[in-house]
């Protein structure tokens, strides 16, 4: 059963906002391998992202690391598109699927457009759900 990974329940008085213009992003290291399921956001409606790009930082397997036991675990240099979504233009817990069969280091999410005519997005809540690789 997937756990949250991580939760960022931001200050509504502070939450994550990016100043105009697109694209947006937020960038999670998680420090270690996971195999996330789903993301969760909750928008401040109008300032919603139209499309959302979700890409991670493989695992790279042992195999990959010419024999350097110490590297095994590290993210591949570049990021792997996993899948796009298009979140609603409203204030409510949103939650989207992550396709993803192996373990990933990090998650990029990209915000490709706002609902905001200058590009600004602003996310109230940020959820991860997954397991630990």
């Amino acid at each position: 059963m997937p756990a949250c990974l991580t939760t960022h329940n931001v200050n509504i008085a502070h939450p994550f906002l990016c100043n105009a213009g697109t694209p947006q992003h937020i960038h999670l290291d998680f420090g270690r391998p996971v195999k996330p399921t789903a993301v969760r956001l909750m928008f401040q409606g109008g300032f919603v992202a139209k499309e959302l790009t979700m890409l991670a930082a493989p695992v790279r397997s042992s195999s990959d690391t010419n024999g350097d036991e110490c590297h095994a675990a590290e993210a591949a240099p570049g990021l792997e598109k996993l899948t796009d979504a298009w979140p609603a233009d409203e204030s409510t817990l949103q939650e989207f699927a992550i396709p993803c069969e192996t373990p990933v280091t990090q998650l990029k999410l990209v915000f490709n457009g706002s609902t905001d005519f200058y590009g600004r997005v602003t996310v109230y809540k940020l959820e991860v759900l997954g397991v630990h690789a």
